[in-house]
C-alpha cells in the first residue's frame, strides 16, 4: 500500500492488520493492491516514516487475490 505520510512511501498491511515498514521492497512490488507472501527481519532501528515495524524483506512473492 502507498502510504502519503513523509512524502510517501510503500508498506505492507499484513493480513492480520499489522503494518510494515519494508527497507528493500523492490520497484516491481510498489503498487497498491499488490498481494504478497514474505519472511521478513525484524529491525529495532528508527524510521522517518513513523508507520509500522521496520523489517528487512528475506524472502517476498507475489500472491493471486
Amino acid at each position: 500500500r502507498f502510504i502519503t505520510l513523509e512524502g510517501g512511501f510503500y508498506g505492507i498491511v499484513g493480513d492480520d492488520g499489522h503494518y510494515y515498514d519494508p527497507t528493500n521492497l523492490s520497484q516491481e512490488l510498489q503498487e497498491d493492491g499488490t498481494r504478497v507472501r514474505f519472511t521478513a527481519e525484524r529491525r529495532d532501528v528508527a524510521s522517518a516514516h513513523m508507520w509500522g515495524q521496520v523489517v528487512e524483506l528475506v524472502e517476498i512473492e507475489r500472491i493471486s487475490d
